[in-house]
């Protein structure tokens, strides 16, 4: 019967057997070429199964930075009209053809899209449509006028949609 099995020295165990104490050798257990493959080998496919689980196309990718990209300029224009105080002279976006514009109901827009020098925004490899009503204007309160929902779809039929709440202003995206 074992009583207790400690730790030796590398390549050694000692035991203790009914109060005997017995050695034990063992050879020096190395990995051979075959077993180092094997190892690799189910690694290798371990490894594109879980990359491939978590890739995205190049198609999804651009839809999703479409919607990013309408979502912050969407609330650009929602801060360019909390900072108005002409409740006549509101901004508004306009969707058509596939691009998006920045306007003012009355007078000329001197704002531009951020990180642009133009009013209107194309996205390359996309189509931008809206339901019913083709523009959006924020209130000075930030409050649009209506709900919008927007559709981007890519080249390949990618499709996501953003909905804008009229009444609480959020933005859901549908990826």
């Amino acid at each position: 019967m074992i009583k207790n099995m400690q730790a030796g020295s590398f390549g050694y165990r000692f035991l203790t057997l009914t109060g005997k104490n017995l050695i034990m050798t063992f050879r020096e257990k190395k990995f051979t070429l075959i077993e180092l493959i094997a190892i690799t080998l189910i690694l290798a496919i371990v490894a594109v199964f879980a990359s491939a689980k978590d890739s995205i196309s190049e198609e999804e990718a651009r839809v999703r930075f479409a919607v990013k990209l309408i979502r912050a300029d969407i609330r650009f224009v929602q801060s360019l009209s909390l900072s108005n105080d002409n409740t006549n002279d509101l901004y508004q976006l306009n969707f058509a053809s596939g691009e998006y514009t920045l306007n003012r109901a009355t007078t000329s827009n001197t704002n531009n899209f951020p990180g642009t020098d133009s009013t209107t925004r194309t996205i390359d490899g996309i189509t931008i449509t809206s339901n019913s009503t083709t523009s959006i204007k924020f209130s000075t309160f930030g409050v649009p006028d209506t709900d919008l929902t927007i559709t981007v779809t890519s080249t390949s039929g990618e499709t996501a949609s953003l909905t804008i709440d009229d009444v609480t202003g959020s933005i859901t995206e549908s990826l």
